[in-house]
């Protein structure tokens, strides 16, 4: 188990190291810095008019900065999900041992 411990965390920094959430976190720092597209964000999640709401999340993905940082955020998040479910497929014993 200590092997597997060890691996995971192995696996974590290599994570943490990665062109991907370097350009996760740099185009994370603009999308947060640019107080005009915060704004846009602000309003389109209050927006309760889906049209002015399909208006607000058509300029908000115009925002190269947003899109590649959801594009990041995709790819990060997918990873994980394949992880997880390699995860579950390891610990995920039914019936009796």
């Amino acid at each position: 188990m200590d092997k597997v411990i060890a691996s995971t965390n192995n696996l974590i920094t290599i994570i943490e190291n990665s062109p991907l959430i370097e350009k996760l976190e740099h185009y994370k720092s603009n999308v947060i810095n640019n107080d005009a597209l915060l704004n846009k964000i602000k309003r389109y999640r209050n927006c309760e008019d889906k049209y002015e709401a399909m208006a607000l999340k058509k300029e908000i993905y115009e925002n190269s900065d947003y899109s590649f940082y959801m594009k990041y955020y995709s790819e990060l998040f997918y990873y994980v999900l394949k992880i997880n479910k390699k995860f579950k497929e390891l610990t995920d014993v039914r019936g009796c041992h």
